[in-house]
């Protein structure tokens, strides 16, 4: 079976946001961020290498064993992408309303598009993970290996991830 690279991706980002929830289940709160791409993903922050491997193939196993709400987290950048579009549209909309008119039309629609973008955001932000960014279809998916190395005092985890 062949897994175009972009659903590599979205394999690769509900694998990573798993361990991101596994992860975040230890006793001891931690500070990472992560980023995935067609490869696997790269997790920045201090933890340890063997904790992220437990984290990362209990993510996968849970994925695989029915549970799909570990692909969305509630920290994925895809929430602050699709809030900063709802913003610029709002923003697009508002904007040009007030050019045509200017007997307070803007005034009137500032705190409605505002709340929409604020009610809508949430869910539309969810549903992006679930639909465009994150797959839990992920037969022949294995953890490969994981890396670290330091950057500037940061540890750097690199974990690849094959989908055969």
């Amino acid at each position: 079976m062949t897994v175009s690279l972009f659903e590599r991706f979205r394999r690769n980002h509900a694998i990573e946001h798993a361990a991101m929830h596994q992860l975040g289940r230890l006793p001891q709160p931690l500070r990472l961020v992560a980023r995935s791409d067609w490869d696997g993903f790269i997790m920045y922050g201090h933890v340890d290498t063997e904790t992220l491997a437990r984290a990362t193939q209990a993510g996968l196993n849970a994925l695989r064993s029915g549970q799909p709400g570990l692909a969305v987290h509630p920290r994925c950048g895809t929430n602050m992408a699709v809030h900063m579009l709802l913003a610029g549209a709002a923003y697009g909309i508002v904007s040009s309303a007030s050019k045509r008119r200017r007997h307070g039309l803007l005034s009137m629609l500032t705190l409605p598009m505002i709340g929409a973008v604020a009610a809508l955001g949430q869910p539309l932000s969810r549903a992006a993970q679930v639909h465009l960014f994150t797959s839990v279809d992920l037969e022949g998916a294995r953890i490969v290996s994981i890396r670290r190395h330091m950057r500037n005092g940061m540890p750097i985890h690199r974990v690849y991830i094959s989908h055969e």
